[in-house]
Order: C-alpha cells, then structure tokens, then sequence
C-alpha cells in the first residue's frame, strides 16, 4: 500500500460526516461480508456524498450494540453519476476501503483493515431516484488493532440518497 494508513480513512470518515451534514441524512444500506463477518448498516447510519467539482465519491456506514462496533467505507474518484450522459458501470479511480470490527470502548483499538487501488474496486452500478447504487469488492490488508496480520476479502453492495454538490 502507498502512502495509506488506517488512521486516514477514519479522519476521512469522520471529516464526511461532520463537514457534510446532508450527508448524514443518507437513507440506504450499506451491507456484504467483510472475511467472515457479516455488516449491515442502514437508514440514518449510512453516508453518502459525492463533490462534483473533484469528482470524489465517498460512503460509510455503522453497524453497533452493547458487544460490538463495525463500521466501513469505500470512497473513490469518477464521473458525475447524477449526469443524465452517465454510463453505468463506472468504475471508480483512486479507490479505497476499509472495515472495522471490535469491541467498542475508551482504551480499546478497533481491529482495522483497508485497501487502496490495486487491492479493491468500487463500481457504481446505476443512479434511480436520488439513489447511487454500487458494489465494493477485493481484499482488504491489515492495518490495526488485533487482525491476526491476516487480509480479509471483501464483497460489499450499497444502494443510498446521496448529497451532491
């Protein structure tokens, strides 16, 4: 991986949903299996932008109790796809993901895995209604936490409103 670090998508994630409070009210769902567990994320918890003027796509989505925090993204760079001229599917550039899993708490350290380019794709696979729809597939490397050091696959679909500007 270049340049990458876990700790960097986390700061993207969170800088998305605090610079983009539209974003925060994206209704979809985030959900596939990340290794072998599963994640689901939906309605309110799940993000989703996508900047016009830089071409950048961005989604992230929760999943919690009590036990356990799951989290993940996928973000990358492409065409409008809100154009009426978009053709589907677009396969995004400058891609990245990442997933986290683990009990939650002020002295814990969330297993963390994440990929870039080469390691994972984002397609977006259509536009209907103010909903991008897409797929998020590949492996994702180790980056933090207790991983065991071992890369997980991923296989990963969204379908959510999002802000774009």
């Amino acid at each position: 991986m270049k340049g990458f670090s876990g700790r960097m998508i986390l700061a993207i994630g969170v800088a998305v949903v605090t610079l983009a409070p539209g974003a925060a009210l994206a209704k979809g769902t985030f959900k596939g299996t990340y290794g072998t567990e599963k994640f689901k994320s939906k309605k309110l918890v799940v993000l989703c932008a996508y900047t016009r003027s830089i071409g950048f796509f961005s989604i992230g989505g929760t999943q919690a109790n009590r036990k356990k925090q799951k989290f993940a993204t996928a973000s990358g760079t492409g065409p409008d796809p809100t154009a009426s001229t978009a053709v589907f599917p677009i396969v995004l550039t400058d891609d990245g993901a990442g997933f986290g899993s683990g009990a939650g708490g002020a002295t814990t350290t969330i297993p963390f895995w994440a990929s870039q380019d080469d390691d994972v794709v984002v397609t977006l696979t259509g536009y209907k209604k103010g909903k991008i729809v897409g797929t998020v597939t590949g492996t994702l490397q180790p980056v933090q936490g207790d991983t065991g050091g071992v890369a997980i696959p991923v296989n990963a679909t969204f379908s959510a409103k999002c802000t774009v500007q």
